[in-house]
């Protein structure tokens, strides 16, 4: 019964797009290929703090968690079982870079989808394993937040956030919100759901002080615990 309410959302979405679904997330495959440098550093003191492939290996594997758990992977868990492996309609797949540029990929067999999926679960396997050797801090516990007026209306307001951790994986409360992040040594990504906004990109300092920062649009986000 389950299956049939999900092959029957699937449906109502292809009726919206006669050319099929499009989807937009965070990175995905894109962020997975792309090379060195794609997501830059905040501004950063010589021969201390994080480096920016401390940033790229938390983005990376957002984006590709992101894929999983949004809503590509809904629809392949909702198709997966189809007795001919046919797909009821075309997916095109439209994945939101990090400097706002959008790439997309068209499946109209479910194997196409599978093999997808599989790759993108691959990477985020690979990216988790590169985090946990390079190591991260315990940073769970309650905080203050300040925010410029650049972040009104979007990420976080000021107040109390409360921030969770599973290893390097990170829960970022307030209120109804909640963002994801990833630690990697000193250094923290933060990611908006569906990858509306540009990631959040900061570092951790010797007191458990967070400072976020999104150069794109100036928002700048101060964590202090207590």
């Amino acid at each position: 019964m389950e299956r049939m309410h999900g092959l029957a959302r699937c449906a109502a979405f292809a009726a919206v797009a006669s050319l099929g679904l499009a989807f937009v997330v965070a990175g995905g495959q894109a962020a997975a290929d792309r090379g060195a440098g794609s997501v830059s550093a905040p501004d950063q003191g010589r021969g201390s703090g994080p480096d920016a492939g401390d940033f790229e290996l938390g983005y990376d594997f957002l984006s590709a968690r992101e894929t999983l758990k949004g809503q590509l992977g809904i629809v392949y868990e909702n198709l997966r079982g189809s007795p001919d492996g046919k797909m009821p309609f075309a997916l095109t797949y439209m994945m939101k870079n990090p400097d706002g540029s959008v790439s997309q990929i068209r499946f109209t067999h479910l194997a196409e989808l599978a093999t997808f999926i599989a790759t993108v679960q691959r990477k985020e396997d690979r990216y988790a394993d590169a985090i946990l050797e390079r190591g991260f801090r315990s940073i769970a516990r309650r905080y203050g937040a300040d925010v410029t007026q650049a972040c009104a209306g979007h990420w976080l307001a000021r107040g109390p956030v409360t921030v969770e951790q599973d290893h390097f994986r990170l829960a970022i409360r307030q209120g109804e919100k909640t963002f994801s992040g990833a630690a990697v040594r000193d250094a923290v990504t933060v990611i908006s759901p569906g990858g509306q906004w540009p990631p959040l990109l900061g570092r951790i300092d010797r007191e458990n002080r967070i400072v976020l920062k999104d150069d794109l649009t100036g928002c700048v986000i101060r964590l202090v615990p207590g």
